[in-house]
Formats: C-alpha cells, structure tokens, sequence
C-alpha cells in the first residue's frame, strides 16, 4: 500500500515478518505425532516464559520498557535545556539584557555623545574665533589710532622744535643788537638796552615754556607709543591664536565627520546584529520543538513498549491455559493459535479510507502506528500553482497531492 490509495474495512494494508510462525506451523504438523513429553516440555517452556515476563513486568526489567523509559528520561532532559536556552535568549532580547544588545546600546550612546561633544566643542571654538578675531580687529584699530596719535605728538613736537630754533636765533640777533648799543653810550642806548634786555628776557621764558611743553609731549609721545605696541602686540598674539584655533576647528570638524560616520556604521552593524539575532532565536526555537516532538515520540514509545509487554504476557497466559486445557490435543491447539497468531501478522484497515501517512519501514519493528486512514472525499486543499502552469489548470482537472 502506499499513500493515496483507498482502502476498505478489512482490507490488508501490511503484513508483519511470519516466516517463523509459517515455520513454527510447519513444524508442528510435522509433530503431530509427538508424544505426551513433548507436550509436558512445551507447558513447562510457557510457563517459564510467562513467569519470566510476569518478573519482568513486575520489577521493571523488561529490556524494552527500559530502553523505552532511558529514551524517555533523554528526551524529557533535552527538551527542558533547549526550552530554557529558548526562553532565556529569548527573554535576554525582550528584557533588554543580552549582552550584545548592551554593547550596541552603550556602543552608540558613546558615538552619540562624541558627536555631540565635538558639536560643542565646534561652536564654542567658533565664539572663540569669533571673540578673538574682534579682539584683534579691535587691537589693531586702537594701534592705528595710537599710531596717528603719535604722529600728530611729534608734528607738534616738531613745530616746537622748530620755533625754539627761531627763538634762539631771534635771541642771538637780539643780543648782538644790545652789544652794538652799549658801544654807543647815552640815554639813548640806555632806554634801547632796557627794551633789547626785556624782549631777551620775554624770549627766555617762551623758551622755557617751549622746552617744558616739549618735554611734556615727548613724554606723552613714548606713552602712547607704548600703548600702540602694546596693542600691536596683543593683535600679533591674537593673530597667531586664532591660526590656531582655526587649526583645532579644522581638525574638530573632521572629528565631527568621523564621529558621524561611526555612529552611521555602528546603526548598520546594529541592524544585523538585530537580524543576527532573530536568525538564532528562530533557531533555537527550532530546536526546542524538534526536542519537543522527540520527547513526545518518546512517551508514545514507551506506552507503546509498556502494551507489548502486557500483550506478551496475555498472550503467554492465553497459551499456556489453552495448553493445560487441552493437553491432549496439544498439537491441534497450538496450530490453531499459530495461525490466529499467523493472522495477527496481517495488519488490516479499521475502517473504509484514504491512507493519508505510512511511518512504518518495511524490514523494521514498528514503534508507532503504522499507517493513518481519512476520510479524504469532502477534504478541501488550498496549494499555489506555479504561474507557467496556470493555463494548464481547469476545474476537472485530476491532480496529485503531496506534503512534507
């Protein structure tokens, strides 16, 4: 049989390995001519074995519930740890404490804050630039004011060397004229004495007062020419600060650029570590329903394994009763159940179907059902076609169904 195909009740649908039971018949009708020993022999070997398997049963010794139950306890154990792998990731990403989600986390709040820092930073070195450049302008401005200053100082510095140069001439010409007076004698040259001696005196004073004022501007003008390098020098240092601070802007923007730029590339690499993430969590998931059914598999095999061995065991009591009931007929009687037991070999449909699943194996034991009969006639099934294929579907048309 195979799935798709359409069986009624009764029909076979596997037979089971009885070649030893054909034989066992064989041997039998051979022997139906042994003596009442033979037959004692035979009681007692069934009595042994359904003692032996009572034991068994009883103590939890049988091989094949054992081995059904060690099965069990694995598969119970592993599906336990791939639940909690599951769980734990999977509550480590909801929860927020996975720890590559901490290290995205923490890795762009770090980038988030370098580039703002470096903003910052850029705007207080643009007030810098800016304070200091005015600084400058404004330095300069004053050494230029100090400097016309200072010219309009000496201008007069020099008008005022220049009349006491006049001064000293006029009292050179003023003395030569007194010189030549008091040669002459008189009153005449007494009263032009008198009036050269006053203008002499009149010029010595302006002089002084000349020589005072000039003295006071030439003060004033090393004052102010000191204040115009003062601010001559604070514009050159200022200058040369605000080279530098347009080095460091330059510099800072770049760092800004950069700080960009990594906090671009650590959101990519944050989106597929998301994706990463996802993918295992899928995985795990995987593995924990896979361990799942395989632990559910495992229950079916032991309960499976646990009815074999009261099967066993009746069908031992079932034996042996009919042996001691029919000790005559010995021969007769097992026949008749080897062939019943012959015709337990044949495995057929409880009731009119399609088969729709075989997980049996032909060649071996079968640890589950064996096959899975439907009722197929009302089933409905949604399936995709592909698009080259459209034009070749149309309502009649008989199709095969398949699945995984």
């Amino acid at each position: 049989m195979k799935v798709g195909d359409k069986v009624e009740e009764g029909d076979i649908i596997a037979s089971l390995d009885s070649n030893s039971i054909e034989q066992e018949i064989a041997k039998k009708k051979a022997a139906a001519q042994s003596t009442s020993k033979t037959i004692g022999a035979s009681i007692n070997a069934a009595k042994k074995r359904l003692n032996e398997a009572i034991e068994n049963r009883k103590n939890g010794t049988n091989a094949s519930i054992v081995s059904a139950e060690n099965a069990l306890n694995q598969s119970l154990d592993a599906y336990k740890a791939a639940t909690k792998n599951y769980e734990d990731y999977k509550n480590s990403i909801d929860e927020g404490y996975n720890s590559e989600i901490v290290g995205e986390k923490n890795s762009r709040e770090n980038l988030a804050y370098a580039e703002k820092s470096s903003k910052l930073k850029i705007d207080q070195l643009n007030r810098d630039l800016s304070e200091s450049m005015n600084k400058s302008s404004e330095n300069r401005g004053l050494a230029f004011d100090k400097e016309n200053e200072a010219a309009a100082i000496q201008n007069n510095i020099d008008n005022l060397t220049r009349y006491s140069t006049e001064l000293g001439i006029k009292m050179t010409d003023l003395q030569s004229q007194m010189g030549n007076s008091q040669g002459s004698g008189g009153n005449s040259s007494e009263e032009v004495d008198n009036s050269l001696r006053n203008q002499i005196n009149n010029i010595t004073r302006e002089q002084e007062e000349v020589k005072i004022e000039i003295s006071k501007l030439t003060e004033e003008l090393a004052n102010v020419k000191s204040q115009k390098e003062k601010y001559a020098q604070e514009a050159d240092a200022l200058d040369k600060e605000i080279k530098e601070q347009r080095k460091n802007l330059d510099q800072m923007n770049i760092d800004v650029d950069k700080a960009r730029d990594d906090l671009k590339a650590d959101s990519d690499k944050a989106i597929k570590s998301g994706k990463a993430r996802e993918d295992q969590l899928k995985t795990l998931e995987l593995n924990m329903e896979t361990a799942k059914n395989a632990y559910e598999a495992s229950q079916v095999a032991l309960k499976s394994a646990e009815a074999s061995a009261d099967n066993e065991i009746s069908m031992l009591r079932d034996a042996l009763n009919s042996a001691n009931a029919n000790s005559n007929n010995l021969d007769e009687v097992e026949l008749k159940y080897l062939n019943e037991e012959l015709e337990k070999t044949k495995v057929k449909a409880l009731k009119a179907g399609t088969i729709t699943k075989i997980d049996a194996k032909e060649g071996e034991v079968p640890k589950t059902a064996i096959a899975r009969i439907e009722t197929v006639k009302d089933l409905k099934i949604e399936s995709t076609v592909k698009e080259y294929n459209v034009h070749d579907v149309k309502i009649g048309t008989k199709v095969i169904i398949t699945s995984d």
